[in-house]
């Protein structure tokens, strides 16, 4: 129901309007979450948003004036990317601008390929890169979600019965759950722990991180537990696109993030055919592919696919590991791509 209506009488004329007039085509007027959050907006009149929808409550029974009601209260999140919110957040305008990079030009003609043995020999400067790797394992020391602020999406740390968001150094009493995933990948020259976050998992799951908490609160009744949705990843071949910046992380302890990802059969066979370019490394047509995995014992195997190796490979691998696990797995250049060779990180005598 409107405040205003119009009557059409018989002595009506209607006329087409100019071009340039100015007056809304749709009739919506959106207003930026922050003029929302903190209150700039004339709250006396209702307002049009663009969000993602990230959570909802329970339907509420509301009496009012006698009357009853039902109510539901719907959350949603900002997917606007401000000039310091991180790579990893989705910008609303680049889903409808032409003439943003495709992630087909991203991954096949613009970021420079590399193999993960390559990724130790970068230089100190951030760059990115593409690799073409298969998922071999799912850290879960650190848990797989963390819970972030509304306003800034940043992590926020647990105070009492509220949160602390160090970057608006605000106390935060509602939060939103989203993922950060560490995947141990393989190629035929090495293994390297990558960083997922939130847009890249939704993407391939095709679920939230609310939606999996929920999952496991209806079927274990708590949320300790890692979800089997986490399990399609193992196994699968992605083309990663991956931030380098080496002075955040421990030699030997790398870890880099995924800022584009693809598991599209067309995408992949175009960059095999385009990998001529990338140096190659001994037996270099070995794909580490997923044989079997264990649902329990929470293993898989691996097993190396060739056209020129002779003596395949067959490996069982923990699917699911902690921080104790070997960080990197190299395949050293003078011998067969079949044999691992292990770096585990040293520890503190």
């Amino acid at each position: 129901m409107h405040l205003y209506k119009i009557n059409f009488q018989y002595s009506t004329i209607v006329k087409l309007l100019e071009d340039d007039i100015d007056i809304p085509t749709y009739g919506f007027n959106f207003i930026p979450f922050s003029d929302i959050t903190s209150q700039t907006h004339d709250d006396g009149c209702l307002v049009d948003v663009i969000g993602h929808l990230t959570g909802k409550s329970d339907v509420q029974e509301l009496n009012r004036d006698g009357k009853g009601s039902k109510l539901i209260n719907i959350e949603l999140t900002d997917l606007e990317l401000g000039p310091n919110d991180g790579s990893y957040s989705l910008n609303l305008s680049q889903i409808s601008n032409t003439s943003s990079v495709t992630i087909e030009e991203d991954l096949l003609n613009i970021t420079v390929p590399k193999k993960i043995v390559d990724l130790s020999r970068s230089s100190n400067d951030s760059t990115s890169c593409v690799i073409l790797a298969t998922v071999l394992g799912i850290g879960t020391n650190k848990g797989w979600y963390y819970n972030s602020c509304k306003k800034c999406t940043k992590k926020v740390i647990p105070d009492g019965s509220s949160f602390i968001c160090e970057k608006c150094q605000n106390i935060v009493s509602s939060v939103i759950p989203k993922f950060k995933l560490e995947l141990k990948v393989v190629d035929d020259t090495g293994s390297v722990v990558l960083i997922l976050f939130d847009r890249e998992v939704y993407q391939f799951l095709g679920s939230s991180a609310i939606e999996l908490l929920q999952g496991l609160v209806v079927d274990f009744g708590d949320t300790s537990s890692v979800p089997d949705r986490l399990d399609e990843f193992l196994g699968k071949k992605f083309l990663f696109k991956l931030k380098i910046k080496d002075d955040r992380f421990s030699y030997f302890d790398p870890k880099y993030i995924v800022m584009r990802m693809s598991d599209r059969e067309s995408l992949i066979e175009q960059y095999n055919r385009n990998k001529d370019d990338i140096q190659q490394s001994p037996c270099s047509n070995t794909t580490p592919v997923l044989s079997e995995f264990h649902k329990e014992s929470g293993t898989i195997d691996l097993e190396a696919s060739s056209d020129h190796c002779i003596t395949p490979v067959k490996r069982t691998s923990t699917a699911y590991y902690d921080d104790s696990s070997p960080s990197i797995i190299e395949i050293p250049s003078e011998t067969s791509s079949n044999k691992y060779r292990k770096i585990i990180k040293e520890e503190d005598q």
